[in-house]
């Protein structure tokens, strides 16, 4: 009977059964372990890493992100209630709109903008440099996320004034020399946009990540990224593409709403009295806080694949820095 048993069919079902679990369960294990950053990829590879880091960990994300979310929320209600409230073609209606508070206007903005994404920029590499060192995802709690992202806090706001003022050397003249509808002054943010603006967001990673290097430093180590462009296109490409979508779809309620408030304000200036509901602004803080939210959170569709592309440069920098010192070694003189 025991021979039967054993040569029988339930037996090789079960064996094959369990067989099959146990490759299955292998498999599983080996899709759902996080890849290493520092390893040299395809822009596919980098992106389809990426995707699968931020999508894995969202949870931990969310918990770990949510005081710098909530600033950055904060920032565009304020944003979208300025807009809402005091448009400026119909500014003169509203207050005065002197220099001087244009300009005070202008630097209290300025300000909250370095805040809320320096902050949330300071924790997003906070949270990648510890998966980095430690090779696996990192604990994430938010009793320790202002602690330890407070060294890459000051390095943040650097990085974005740096960006603001290049913003303001190339793009700010052409504005205002050539005038917004002039072909030239979009050849000009194209050219920006390219060679300027992405290389310069990409070089944020080395000047985030590597302990040992100022501002400076990075920006004269450039040279790499411009190496590099062919890959940095298709991951901005994809990636960016895919953000921008994500972000015009969450923001067209709100924009819709403010819209329809400026066109009921150009009615009532000729005379229309009719206005829209009262329920209205609570609509537009509403749909401000869910596109504020998942607008901030859509960028890490970009945040990870671009993460993965940055190891994938160091990796073969150092690859052919060490060939290159191997080759010197055993070539006789």
């Amino acid at each position: 009977m025991k021979w039967y048993f054993l040569c029988s069919w339930e037996w090789k079902k079960y064996v094959f059964l369990y067989e099959f679990n146990f490759f299955w369960m292998m498999k599983e294990m080996k899709n759902n372990a996080d890849a290493p950053i520092y390893k040299v990829r395809s822009y596919l590879g980098c992106l389809d890493q990426g995707f699968k880091l931020g999508t894995r960990h969202v949870i931990d994300l969310l918990r770990y992100l949510s005081p710098s979310l909530l600033s950055c929320v904060f920032f565009g209600i304020l944003l979208v209630l300025e807009t809402y409230f005091y448009p400026l073609p119909y500014s003169s209606y509203r207050f005065d709109t002197s220099p001087a508070m244009l300009i005070a206007g202008a630097c209290v903005l300025l300000a909250l903008f370095v805040e809320s994404e320096g902050s949330f920029m300071s924790q997003l590499f906070d949270v990648l440099s510890k998966y980095s060192e430690q090779g696996a995802w990192p604990v994430c709690k938010i009793n320790d996320a202002k602690r330890s992202s407070k060294k890459f806090f000051m390095k943040s706001a650097l990085f974005l004034l740096v960006g603001l003022l290049t913003v303001a050397l190339f793009v700010l003249p052409a504005v205002l020399l050539l005038g917004w509808h002039s072909i030239y002054t979009y050849l000009i943010l194209f050219v920006y946009l390219l060679f300027v603006l992405i290389p310069y967001m990409m070089m944020g990673w080395d000047y985030m990540l590597s302990h040992h290097h100022s501002l400076w430093d990075c920006i004269k180590r450039i040279k790499v990224i411009y190496q590099n462009l062919g890959s940095l296109y298709a991951v901005w490409f994809v990636a960016g593409l895919l953000q921008l979508f994500i972000s015009i779809v969450v923001w067209l309620p709100t924009i819709l709403l403010v819209y329809a408030h400026r066109a009921s304000l150009l009615n009532i200036s000729m005379g229309d009295t009719s206005d829209l509901p009262t329920i209205v602004p609570v609509l537009v803080i509403l749909f401000t806080i869910i596109s504020s939210f998942l607008s901030k959170m859509s960028t890490c569709i970009l945040f990870f694949p671009l993460s993965y592309l940055y190891g994938s440069i160091v990796t073969k920098k150092k690859e052919k820095m060490k060939f290159d010192e191997e080759e010197k070694q055993y070539t006789p003189l």
